[in-house]
């Protein structure tokens, strides 16, 4: 049966690999397993530029940036990263959010977004309360009896409508088109909790609402329907704080645009299929999709010139932890025994499988008696990923 290491490796180096792995010094293992960096075929660039306001994102801040909504719900970033005030913090400002971080990780998990909502509301609440004293006053001197809640007092939850969700941590209620928007568009961890009551703002006549990290208006579009946009409150608070928003050079670096990160299914592709696997031999990428959906991406390695892994339509039809590889290499004549190769599924008949390969870390390349090759965190993944039957598609 057809299994795989490098064609070229040869026989006196496996001995010598089995003899490290099974009676090599302890550390001999570990050497040999170190996960490589594999990045996404997929990940586009690191850092992009926005003519729009001269500055650019990068990064950590790019990824949460572009995962929450990008423009819509963030707008143009109005500053490049700096110094926070907390010890060790960066910031960015842009038009309706402030970034931050304290971690020296890319990871989008280690960005967090100031509460510029809470920020923004006692000048507001204090506008607002002025404006509904002096309309009461009006009303008192006309003899007219009116109610004017405060639209930033706690709301019993008895009070609250059938069609409201109501926030325990806040008191305060959500409905209509923001609590669409809201449930939409990040929930707490983009927009945070509500912090008021919808109410007319007197500043620009329209139904707003504030919440820890936005605040919200309805407008309505060319057909009179209502739609909400989001106040450029990290413009306003740049503005406040004295930042300085001056556009920095481009340099080197691209300017956005969205196709950078859109990936298409290739043509005869089983986009029909719930889960499916596709290995593109001619750029040594797979990826895993759900039906049209892109859902992760790796280099790996396939076949070499005199053993190439099949194109066509195959099937996932076994599964195995851990299973120990020998045989004959068809193209040397060359006998390999690899103990232990983690994480196997096998598509075609003759030996054809996905497996962990932490022997090379030449992702990218051919190097496979015919299978293919992942690192081992990518081929973790996979295979929890993907059950018995999954679709692989293969191609040039």
């Amino acid at each position: 049966m057809r299994r795989h290491v490098q064609a070229t490796i040869a026989i006196l180096f496996l001995i010598l690999l089995s003899f490290l792995l099974v009676a090599g010094p302890a550390g001999a293992e570990s050497i040999w397993s170190r996960p490589p960096d594999v990045p996404d075929p997929d990940a586009g660039p690191s850092r992009v530029y926005f003519p729009t306001t001269g500055h650019s994102v990068a990064g950590a801040f790019l990824s949460y940036w572009r995962a929450h909504g990008g423009l819509s719900i963030f707008g143009y970033p109005l500053t490049e990263p700096m110094r926070g005030t907390s010890s060790g913090s960066t910031i960015q400002y842009f038009e309706r959010a402030i970034f931050e971080s304290k971690s020296s990780s890319d990871a989008e998990g280690a960005v967090q977004l100031r509460l510029v909502g809470s920020e923004s509301l006692p000048v507001l609440a204090n506008n607002v309360r002025h404006s509904q004293q002096l309309h009461l006053q009006l009303a008192w001197a006309n003899g007219v009896n009116v109610s004017m809640p405060d639209p930033f007092a706690r709301v019993p939850r008895g009070d609250a409508s059938a069609e409201a969700r109501y926030f325990d941590e806040t008191g305060h209620t959500l409905s209509g088109v923001f609590r669409s928007f809201w449930e939409g568009d990040g929930e707490t961890a983009v927009l945070g909790y509500p912090i008021s009551e919808m109410f007319r703002d007197p500043s620009s006549g329209l139904i707003v609402q504030c919440f820890e990290r936005a605040i919200m208006e309805q407008q309505a579009d060319e057909n009179g329907q209502p739609v909400v946009t989001l106040q450029r409150l990290g413009a306003a608070i740049a503005k406040h704080d004295g930042i300085n928003t001056a556009p920095a050079p481009q340099g080197d670096i691209p300017v956005y645009d969205p196709a950078f990160w859109q990936v298409v299914a290739p043509a005869g592709a089983p986009v029909d299929q719930p889960k499916w696997i596709e290995v593109d031999l001619s750029k040594q990428t797979l990826r895993a999709w759900e039906y049209d959906t892109r859902v992760y991406g790796t280099y790996v390695s396939t076949g070499l010139p005199d053993t190439p892994t099949p194109a066509g339509l195959f099937h996932i039809f076994a599964k195995y932890d851990e299973q120990d590889m020998a045989g004959w290499t068809t193209a040397t004549g060359e006998y390999y025994y690899v103990p232990n190769v983690p994480y196997v599924m096998y598509f075609a008949e003759g030996g054809y499988a996905f497996h962990a390969a932490w022997w090379h870390r030449n992702f990218g390349h051919p190097m496979s008696p015919g299978c293919v090759n992942l690192a081992t965190p990518q081929a973790a993944w996979l295979y929890d990923w993907a059950p018995l039957g999954t679709v692989v598609f293969i191609h040039t």
